[in-house]
């Protein structure tokens, strides 16, 4: 272990250091007040640190360059951190602190993960439309809403609270999302999983579909979601869901041979009426992180059999995560895991789901391009496995 310790305000002589699957953690002595600079810069083991509650001070590139540190505790309410202290850290370094505390604001305000007294909410929605008149039914979304609730109940580093809602209308879909979040704070994050029909009309921008068959535009979502504070994700897994994503319409790549994009969902035809308010706002914002399964011109398909139903771009994000389908079995390691630290981003999480739905759907001729905002964000890490 290499261990670079320039001049700490205390002599460290009890360091408390224990071993990790992948590399070490540390624990600094109570009493320290001030961690110098440069201090820890460059120790690659490093894969954990806690700071107790005595140290006011993490001095500039503390930990600077140490590419396994994933998690670093912060025990005190006030700590006065170097704007680099973590340059060069972990891609998903997590901050743990009191929620309120200056680590937590240090984190908030340099694109840091963090749990400060954070809850996990998740909103999972499986609409099938069985019964419905004039819409056809799907199969996939209620073996799916089990999926996602075995899945995201099994990370233990990020203890998702689930709740599941079916066949709502387009009010009770608003209605329901309110509600579930209506006690999230800033800290906290919350999760939207929408399995069932969207739909597209020029002019309006992209919408889900409720069971009345009424729409739900971005604009309505934004209404309700941006009363709910704090990191928004949400996963869309319907037909033209690309087109939530930007006020400009975000058209495919091309169409594989065989999907010439004729057959657009048949259940939107009869069904479009004039709207008051046609709006083509997004789910691009602040706070929020959004993917959609398939471009705004494409199609979002679920592959069903005697006993297999399933989306394709969820069964992928799924699998990414750690939970395979169809065989609906937990994986030794996460397939979207690309760097083995045990902490699923954002950007690998999708990045795997866009590229094996590609796969999958390129075996029927069909393309199927998945979106997402923001791109490449790496420092989010919404699935956890410690």
């Amino acid at each position: 272990m290499r261990r670079l310790m320039r001049g700490l305000a205390l002599v460290l002589a009890a360091l408390a250091v224990w071993g990790c699957a992948a590399g070490e953690g540390l624990t600094l002595p109570e009493g320290t007040r001030t961690v110098e600079a440069e201090a820890f810069a460059g120790d690659t083991a490093l894969e954990e640190v806690r700071l107790p509650e005595g140290v006011t001070v993490v001095g500039a590139g503390a930990f600077a360059g140490c590419e396994g540190l994933d998690i670093a505790v912060f025990d005190g309410q006030e700590t006065d951190i170097a704007e680099d202290a973590f340059d060069g850290c972990g891609p998903a370094l997590l901050i743990r602190a009191p929620q309120g505390s200056s680590a937590h604001r240090f984190a908030a305000a340099h694109s840091l993960d963090y749990q400060a007294g954070t809850r996990y909410r998740a909103l999972i929605i499986a609409q099938d439309y069985q019964g419905v008149e004039g819409v056809n039914p799907l199969l996939g979304p209620p073996a799916d809403a089990v999926r996602i609730r075995t899945c995201l109940q099994g990370l233990p580093g990020t203890p998702w609270e689930v709740t599941t809602a079916a066949n709502l209308t387009a009010d009770q879909l608003c209605a329901v999302m309110a509600g579930v979040f209506v006690e999230a704070g800033e800290a906290d994050v919350s999760l939207v999983w929408y399995s069932g029909h969207g739909g597209y009309q020029a002019g309006y921008g992209s919408f889900l579909l409720g069971t009345d068959r009424e729409w739900v535009s971005a604009a309505r979502l934004r209404t309700v979601l941006d009363r709910v504070p704090g990191r928004k994700i949400l996963i869309i897994d319907a037909c033209n869901s690309g087109g939530l994503l930007t006020d400009t319409a975000l058209q495919s790549r091309g169409s594989a041979a065989g999907d010439d994009g004729g057959d657009v969902d048949a259940f939107v035809s009869g069904m479009l009426a004039p709207f008051a308010t046609r709006s083509r706002a997004s789910l691009a914002g602040s706070g929020y992180f959004v993917m959609a399964a398939c471009a705004q011109d494409e199609l979002s398909y679920e592959l069903t059999g005697d006993e297999l139903r399933y989306g394709v771009f969820t069964g992928s994000l799924l699998t990414g995560i750690g939970y395979r389908v169809p065989q609906g079995s937990w994986a030794a390691s996460p397939a979207a895991d690309e760097n083995r630290d045990r902490a699923l981003s954002f950007r690998e999480a999708f990045a795997y789901a866009q590229r094996e739905t590609r796969t999958v759907m390129q075996q029927y001729g069909i393309s199927q391009n998945a979106a997402c905002y923001p791109e490449n964000c790496g420092w989010f890490a919404p699935f956890r496995y410690r």
